[in-house]
């Protein structure tokens, strides 16, 4: 699911400091907890960390839970959040509109160039989204052309709180992916909802089950100096291994440490699916 859009969260925020009218982002304030904080490269940010308990065993059995569901026939749904890329007028170009011609004579896509649009042919895809127009057509894909609302208020941050909270209430604070997940989620396994950024996206702030935000799955791991390849890995799945047999020891210190271990090996085997293949 593609979705247009323009200015980083940063930017939104920092306008939204000296403009308080403008809506705040939604998951302001919810309770964030960073899992094995000093122990990975790429740190996992869990939010809503209160419902998983001070220890973090049922965030293992919830990673458990989503590493079993990857590997199922369970839907996944993927939100690409584009901003400031996309022109919607050059994505779908409504060649067959004289005012578009008028008013884009540069820009403007040729009605000769770009595949039509399977609902609509006075509209055409970019010739650069022909991929997007393959999906569609292939019914992957679905396109709302148009979207808008009454009274606008002509603010680009009121507009974008309303897609990402999926409502035109600008005191709104859980996005419309959040409270999907609020109701069909759990309220052990934070990778059900997850952020592939350096902090969660407003459309998975939630209001009860915990998700999560990590920059890239490969960047999940123990710093390990002077190692890679193979060996890197090998070395990773024997920690893991050690801390899964020690998690229990009697020893607080031991188990604290073997606990982490585990968790680390339990993370890195259910973002596996999502890692870019490393070159050997």
């Amino acid at each position: 699911m593609l979705t247009p859009g323009s200015g980083a969260r940063r930017a939104c925020c920092e306008a939204r400091e000296w403009n308080p009218s403008m809506p705040v982002p939604a998951g302001t304030g919810i309770d964030r907890r960073r899992f094995l904080s000093g122990l990975a490269g790429g740190l996992l940010s869990v939010y809503g960390a209160e419902r998983l308990g001070l220890t973090s065993r049922l965030l293992g059995s919830g990673i458990a839970e989503a590493a079993t569901l990857q590997s199922s026939d369970s839907p996944i749904l993927v939100s690409v959040f584009l901003a400031g890329g996309i022109d919607a007028l050059s994505v779908l170009a409504p060649v067959g509109d004289p005012l578009y011609r008028k008013y884009r004579p540069v820009l403007g896509i040729p009605a000769s160039e770009g595949v039509p649009f399977r609902e609509d042919p006075t509209l055409h895809w970019h010739p650069a989204a022909s991929s997007i127009a393959q999906l569609h057509d292939a019914g992957k894909v679905t396109v709302f052309p148009g979207i808008g609302y009454s009274d606008p208020d002509m603010s680009h941050f009121t507009s974008r709180h309303y897609w990402e909270v999926g409502a035109t209430d600008t005191a709104l604070n859980t996005g419309w992916l959040g409270r999907y997940l609020d109701v069909h989620g759990s309220a052990h396994n934070p990778l059900q909802g997850l952020s592939m950024d350096g902090e969660m996206n407003p459309t998975l702030a939630t209001a009860v089950n915990p998700v999560a935000a990590i920059d890239q799955p490969d960047d999940f791991s123990l710093w390990l100096n002077g190692v890679w390849g193979d060996v890197f890995d090998w070395t990773l799945d024997s920690a893991s291994a050690l801390g899964d047999a020690q998690r229990h020891a009697g020893d607080p210190a031991l188990a604290q440490v073997a606990e982490a271990a585990s968790e680390v090996g339990i993370v890195r085997k259910a973002l596996a699916a999502v890692r870019p293949t490393r070159a050997r």
